[in-house]
């Protein structure tokens, strides 16, 4: 018999919060744990873990006291550590791959494959789900200390444990790491009118503040705070499945396998009930779209047509809280002046802008989150939380918006189609970190790029990210004789893939420099 070999990818170990503030006395250490997950770990090897981990903390923390341990490298695991908060630290931990080999003898040996899962990947993975956490119930600080330490483990059990169902590594990639923002280009005209639309919806309603504007999975107009916005779009897109199936940005943020897309595609978040009793959880949202209110209070009954889509009535989600950072004090009056997006861009501009606050002026607020859906239009609203709207104002709402959204949604239709229906000659990824803007012409990441290449754009990202040498261009020819390109620019980063086989460097660079004429003109410069 010849020797077979077996391949087993990277999968999820656990993941857990922890304090150091706690478990001090001999016999208490468990009381350091405030979440983990998965829960078939027994108590005292969740410990054992906790204490390990802290332990590597302790003995890193004096030789780098301004950089504390970030990432933990072991034959079979790869851990990202977080530090988010004052004495409260988050911990990813991935199986590495690993290759099992049986003999013609018989006998097995596995081998794993260390460097697989790149630092700078896992660690932007736990920064996303801390992001997801905060924006939907706040600071962990916040609710220790309004309540009890035993309501932020109950809370952190009702969030990650759903949330965590859904995560799979094969999400880890470049495109998670990065977490852009798709944007859809429009005209001056265009784009002053949905501004315009925004302020007026915002001057009738006075309880609605900091809206934002998508066309499919394209945001178009944002009043958000600009991380904000990254986290929300990432949880509309990738949760909610604004943008449906076809989306560009979900295929691009999402796994290469059907099913976990599709899992995730329906996953939504679920907020406390009405009696405010329980803490906010991640669910799963039916696949069915309801044209109207995505979400709604919970004492709102199931809107008549043309609230409800024609398939069938499906009752609107109680409306979730959000934490969300105010560009400026929460008492301070609301102006449209000091609320105004920057100027709408020029026709034929690339991207349309984010309104974009000064992190001094930040304050962060709970409000809730109204989501709005009509013909691949999908409006955000941020209501103040002491105000529980009846349904007469989500009536009204309705009633002030729909028309306006009509009349918008062939227009940017048309946009839309012209940006996405272009044939592109090149498979490429940009991305902006000044405004988060993702540019990319793979349409389907899983057809598109093999295993190996991502994997190569991963460690040239890494390498963009980590390298104390200042690396702004890497060029790789692969075994199958394929070319990759990765470029950066101050805060743009650039990655691009020829498929000329028998092209040389030369040949290369010159197309690389007709792919930056052509789609980035003015970006870099050498």
């Amino acid at each position: 018999a010849s020797m077979s070999e077996t391949i087993k990818p990277a999968s999820l170990h656990s993941f857990f919060a922890f304090t150091p503030r706690l478990g001090h006395k001999e016999g208490t250490e468990h009381e350091k744990i405030l979440f983990f997950y998965p829960p078939k770990f027994t108590i005292s090897e969740q410990t054992n873990s906790v204490g390990l981990t802290e332990a590597l903390i302790n003995f890193c923390n004096p030789f780098s006291p301004e950089k504390p341990c970030r990432s933990v490298h072991r034959e079979r695991v790869t851990s990202a550590l977080l530090n988010p908060e004052k004495d409260i630290w988050i911990v990813l931990t991935g199986n590495n791959p690993s290759v099992t080999r049986t003999g013609k003898d018989g006998k097995t040996t596995v081998v794993y494959i260390e460097d697989e899962l790149e630092d700078t990947l896992l660690e932007n993975m736990v920064q996303h789900i801390y992001n997801m956490w905060r924006l939907f119930n706040g600071s962990m600080h916040s609710i220790w200390e309004a309540q009890k330490v035993v309501t932020l483990r109950s809370q952190l059990e009702s969030f990650f444990t759903p949330f965590l169902t859904t995560f799979s590594f094969d999400q880890v990639d470049l495109f998670s790491t990065l977490g852009g923002i798709h944007f859809l280009p429009v005209d001056k005209n265009v784009y002053l009118r949905i501004q315009n639309f925004i302020h007026i919806t915002e001057d009738t309603f006075p309880r609605l503040y900091y809206a934002a504007f998508l066309y499919r999975d394209h945001l178009v107009w944002s009043g958000l705070e600009q991380e904000d916005m990254r986290t929300l779009y990432s949880h509309l897109v990738n949760y909610l499945g604004v943008g449906g199936s076809g989306s560009d940005a979900l295929q691009g943020m999402g796994s290469s396998s059907s099913g976990s897309s599709d899992l995730r595609r329906s996953g939504g978040m679920k907020p406390p009930d009405s009696s405010g009793a329980s803490p906010s959880s991640f669910s799963i949202r039916s696949a069915k779209r309801n044209s109207g209110y995505v979400t709604g209070p919970s004492d709102t009954p199931v809107p008549s047509t043309p609230l409800s889509s024609s398939s069938g009535s499906v009752p609107p989600m109680t409306a979730p809280k959000v934490w969300v950072n105010m560009p400026y004090p929460s008492n301070h009056a609301k102006s449209s002046a000091s609320s105004m997006p920057s100027p709408p861009p020029s026709p034929g501009a690339l991207f349309a802008p984010v309104a974009i606050s000064r992190p001094e002026d930040k304050e962060e607020k709970c409000y809730h989150l109204v989501i709005y859906e009509l013909q691949d239009i999908t409006c955000l609203f941020l209501i103040e939380p002491e105000v529980q709207p009846d349904q007469a104002f989500y009536n009204h709402l309705h009633e002030t918006i729909q028309p306006q959204i009509t009349f918008l949604s062939p227009i940017l239709n048309e946009h839309y189609t012209r940006k996405t229906g272009a044939e592109e000659q090149y498979r490429y990824v940009y991305f902006n970190h000044m405004n988060l803007a993702l540019k990319t012409s793979l349409r389907s990441k899983g057809a598109d790029l093999s295993r190996d290449i991502m994997k190569m754009l991963n460690e040239i990202h890494s390498d963009f990210v980590n390298s104390t040498e200042n690396i702004t261009e890497v060029l790789i020819r692969t075994a199958g004789d394929k070319w990759i390109v990765g470029r950066k620019s101050d805060q743009r980063e650039f990655y691009v893939v020829f498929e000329n086989k028998n092209a040389n460097l030369l040949e290369i660079n010159e197309e690389v420099r007709k792919l930056s004429a052509t789609y980035f003109n003015n970006i870099f410069i050498d």
